[in-house]
């Protein structure tokens, strides 16, 4: 966890603060939130795969509002969290029954440029797919556009490497 003063700070609560995708959020959020006279903190309470999250450990008294990445929250910690009367937003998830409001990429229509570009204007026939986590949204909905994308131009299906979203296993 970081921080800088006592002043007010956006609370930024992830499961890992070092993996890439989490580090650009919250780059972007750090110069959002000084623009506007706040810190933040971060909270990166799940790094180590194997070991259940911890509990959050960010000062709710210094706490303006919080930013959630990546479905790192259960539905009863996110619900108290929305009980508190701070704003929550979500990145890259969304839990459909709480008001909660969500920052979500269009996985589908970025994967399928992506791949329309690669057959259409540079001419590739056979892909190698480095798969995300199995069961995380991003992941299955890039996957399936990809699919749905060489199965429209009629391509064989790729070769699949795990990758986790972690450049480690994915190298």
């Amino acid at each position: 966890m970081s921080a800088r003063s006592t002043q007010q700070a956006v609370g930024i609560i992830t499961n890992d603060e070092h993996a890439v995708f989490q580090q650009h959020i919250i780059l972007g959020a750090r110069d959002v939130a000084q623009a506007h006279g706040l810190d933040v903190l971060v909270d990166s309470i799940a790094e180590e795969p194997t070991a259940p999250p911890r509990p959050l450990s960010l000062d709710a008294g210094k706490i303006a509002g919080y930013l959630v990445i990546a479905a790192v929250l259960g539905e009863k910690e996110l619900a108290a969290l929305v009980a508190s009367g701070k704003p929550v937003t979500l990145v890259s998830h969304h839990v459909a029954g709480l008001p909660i409001p969500a920052v979500i990429s269009n996985n589908a229509q970025g994967m399928t440029r992506l791949v329309r570009h690669l057959i259409a204007e540079r001419g590739r026939r056979q892909f190698v797919y480095v798969r995300g986590q199995p069961n995380q949204r991003d992941s299955i909905e890039r996957e399936r556009a990809f699919e749905d994308e060489l199965m429209r131009w009629n391509l064989p299906d790729a070769h699949r490497l795990r990758g986790d979203f972690d450049p480690h296993i994915a190298s």
